[in-house]
């Protein structure tokens, strides 16, 4: 295995219960399982290690499982899923790893289809509870059951049938809910006690452990078992993924500088910490100094002065106004660029990513939002570390290799254009002075309290 640790992130994303018979949703007891799913001790930094360095050579490809995606208003993605031959549609998430289904029992989904376990399903007499960090969640007894992804294989896990939402199931649109469940993606330390991984079940059947994602405005399109290169605009960037304390509860890489319409930043791994790659939040969040580079550099570019004049990314809710469309703003602005430590000798080169892909996200009615993020609203401070969400995925093809402990950033082609001009909702109305992103219903992201009491970091 490459891995080289950098800075020493403890805890997860989720967090999670589990009991026999009932639930205790009380936040400490969440803590504590948390806690015992990781090596969880805090402590300040590691020295960084580095493995012996590998050819520079693009991730292998196969003949993957296609499975198409749809988009819940460009923030979260969900795929098509059979549980027990029952089809649902689930959010796709590489920062959990349990499978959530909305159940029959539920009282309070208000979704639909709902999963009735049938001939084949086997009660484990077991409960389960999940709350997640932007403090919603659901309660669950465990089932055992077949699960498809798409056309992949069926393979056997144990899930929470859910029959009870805190809020966890949520009307982004005012269209209703667009969703009936979660699938989790992730290593298996971020298992809820009492339930097994989908990828790790499907993976053991056969499939090549590797999967990817190309996600885009109108929808998207995950690989199981590969990837597709005629969704890439160019050549991989392939990194190391990077372990925590020698263990594994995300799918992590060190990030080695970024840069703005073409000049560097000037930054190094150890300004960025270990950097989580999770499709189940929507925007992304990186250290104050990075994001503050990269701001300043953005609005001092003469296509952000021509487009937004003297309007700030920081300013109030973070969000612009202008009448150009999606295209015509990538023109104008300078695209980011980030580069990784290559798993050979130095790092990968820059790639260009446009501004509507990466770093603004279209709020409708000419409103544009940053879609970047301070660490420190998550950490507080007291340790560093990024999070790449949905915002910034989508500027790549994005390979994880399981096997290999590997990831590889493609330039993506084939998507539409992210547009301002949406007709199919209206410009976000937000509250003065409040990020925008604490005020759309649609983002999902780790809420400040509850990341820091599940990392041990206490107020």
């Amino acid at each position: 295995m490459i891995s080289r640790v950098t800075r020493i992130l403890v805890g997860a994303l989720a967090v999670s219960a589990c009991g026999g018979s009932s639930n205790n949703n009380h936040p400490d007891a969440s803590h504590q399982q948390d806690a015992s799913h990781a090596d969880t001790k805090q402590v300040d930094a590691a020295e960084a290690i580095d493995a012996a360095p590998a050819a520079e050579t693009p991730l292998p490809t196969g003949a993957p499982v296609v499975i198409p995606l749809k988009t819940i208003s460009q923030i979260s993605y969900t795929g098509p899923l059979q549980t027990g031959g029952q089809a649902q549609d689930v959010i796709l998430d590489t920062g959990s790893t349990t499978l959530g289904i909305a159940a029959s029992t539920c009282t309070n989904c208000g979704v639909a289809p709902l999963y009735t376990p049938g001939k084949g399903a086997v009660d484990q007499k077991k409960t389960a509870s999940s709350m997640y960090a932007d403090q919603t969640g659901w309660d669950s007894e465990i089932f055992s059951d077949t699960v498809q992804l798409g056309s992949a294989a069926s393979t056997s896990v144990k899930f929470g049938a859910i029959n009870s939402s805190n809020g966890f199931f949520r009307d982004f649109d005012g269209t209703g809910v667009k969703y009936e469940g979660i699938l989790g993606l992730g290593p298996d330390l971020n298992l809820i006690q009492g339930t097994t991984s989908y990828v790790t079940g499907v993976f053991g059947g056969g499939v090549a452990k590797e999967m990817a994602f190309q996600l885009c405005p109108d929808g998207g399109t995950m690989w199981l078992g590969g990837y597709d290169p005629t969704a890439q605009a160019g050549p991989q960037a392939v990194t190391p993924m990077v372990t925590l304390m020698g263990q594994q509860p995300f799918y992590m890489v060190d990030t080695a500088n970024m840069s703005v319409g073409h000049a560097s930043l000037g930054l190094t791994s150890a300004d960025f910490g270990p950097t989580i790659l999770d499709t189940g939040t929507s925007i992304a969040f990186i250290p104050t100094a990075a994001l503050n580079g990269m701001t300043s550099a953005i609005e001092a570019s003469a296509g952000y002065q021509a487009a937004f004049g003297t309007q700030s990314l920081t300013d109030g809710e973070g969000c612009v106004q202008t009448t150009l469309t999606g295209a015509q703003i990538d023109a104008m602005l300078p695209p980011i660029g980030v580069s990784f430590p290559g798993v050979g000798p130095g790092n990968s080169e820059f790639v260009d990513l446009p501004a509507t892909r990466s770093y603004l996200v279209p709020e409708g009615g000419g409103l544009w939002c940053y879609g970047m993020a301070d660490a420190t609203q998550l950490t507080g401070g007291q340790f560093t570390a990024s999070l790449f969400g949905d915002s910034l995925l989508a500027a790549w093809t994005t390979t994880i290799d399981i096997d290999d402990d590997k990831v590889g950033f493609a330039p993506q082609q084939g998507c539409s254009q992210a547009d301002s001009d949406v007709s199919k909702r209206p410009a976000l109305v937000l509250e003065p002075g409040i990020p925008w992103w604490k005020q759309d219903p649609r983002v999902r992201t780790p809420d400040p309290v509850a990341f820091r009491r599940k990392l041990g970091l206490h107020e």
